[in-house]
């Protein structure tokens, strides 16, 4: 039997602590240092780790993976001294902040021949497995139109990175880069896009945006549009997918990560669950409706994935070259915004 990855973990706020460290105990993985000012909490989720005061602690450490989970603007230079010293890397989305970043560390990781994989766990949702069928399964036909928005109702500008002034913050570069990255790997990257991205809770000049309209144009007439608001009430997701034998509506919202949050483990077997959490129809052009049938979500997919391609050399759960697109993407989004 093999013996659990050595694994150090950079951070330990929501993604470090409640995202990543249930999931990273679930896959069998061995966390032996966190850099994190937060010494007794890491007691209590990982007893036998070390919570270290730097980064270059970690790369002292020689782990045998580095799961990046600090704020975003962090990740690109972060990631480069840890390829840089041999050392595989799993980051939080974004992987960088511009796509030449992006560009460089994919390039880096190739050179190296050290792994890189970005933590793109929403591949791995309810909402998104299910549409992944019924594109494969042909229950739709043809795709020829996506709607996909991610909402939230926040009247209020959080005190926290994410919600400040500052590189990686704003509510495009965290959901777009989900919304974009499922997309992408459904039906590849577009034709032609186009965008507005907003801030509809302040119009001070510098307000970080809460709000974005993403459309993608495709050469055979196929159109996705992806959004979300800060100030929209109701479901948190709303998904519409017609094809050229039916539509598919779903709302809710994939529970892996409320539940993470309720301390259920991700081995439960009612973990990624969607009864009550996620709902749907399949909608028929005669009017006729049933219920669709929605997939378990199941993020430890992404990990037991990983753990394959660290131990075996199979492939990673996500490509750096998929990260690329993403970021790319996310430019040219943001650059047709700015002509708006």
């Amino acid at each position: 039997m093999k013996s659990p990855i050595r694994t150090a973990l950079a951070g330990f706020g929501l993604a470090g602590r409640i995202l990543h460290s249930p999931l990273l105990k679930a896959g069998g993985f061995d966390v032996r240092h966190v850099q994190t000012s937060r010494a007794e909490e890491v007691a209590e989720v990982w007893p036998d780790a070390v919570a270290v005061a730097t980064f270059d602690d970690l790369i002292a450490a020689k782990p045998e993976l580095l799961v990046i989970a600090t704020p975003s603007h962090l990740h690109a230079d972060q990631t480069r001294q840890a390829l840089e010293a041999g050392i595989p890397v799993l980051v939080e989305k974004p992987l960088g902040v511009t796509a030449g970043e992006v560009e460089a560390l994919a390039e880096l990781s190739e050179t190296t021949g050290t792994p890189l994989t970005v933590f793109q766990n929403r591949r791995w949702d309810s909402d998104f497995l299910t549409l992944k069928r019924a594109i494969d399964n042909n229950e739709i036909g043809k795709p020829v139109r996506l709607v996909s928005a991610w909402h939230r109702h926040r009247n209020e500008v959080r005190d926290r990175w994410r919600e400040k002034p500052g590189l990686g913050s704003g509510v495009f570069i965290d959901l777009g880069a989900h919304l974009i990255d499922q997309a992408v790997t459904l039906f590849g990257p577009p034709e032609w896009i186009e965008a507005d991205i907003w801030s509809a809770r302040s119009n001070a000049p510098d307000a970080v945006d809460d709000s974005f309209l993403i459309n993608f144009g495709y050469p055979d007439g196929l159109r996705v549009q992806l959004s979300s608001s800060s100030l929209a009430a109701g479901p948190s997701r709303e998904i519409r997918l017609d094809g050229t034998k039916a539509s598919l509506t779903m709302e809710g919202f994939d529970p892996q990560e409320p539940q993470l949050r309720d301390n259920i483990p991700a081995g439960d077997p009612v973990f990624g669950r969607p009864e009550g959490h996620l709902s749907g129809k399949l909608l028929m052009p005669d009017g006729a409706s049933e219920a669709l049938t929605i997939e378990t979500g199941n993020w430890l997919t992404f990990y037991t994935t990983l753990a394959g391609a660290l131990r075996s050399g199979s492939p990673l759960p996500v490509l750096p070259d998929q990260a690329v697109v993403t970021a790319r993407l996310i430019d040219l989004a943001r650059e047709s915004a700015a002509t708006r």
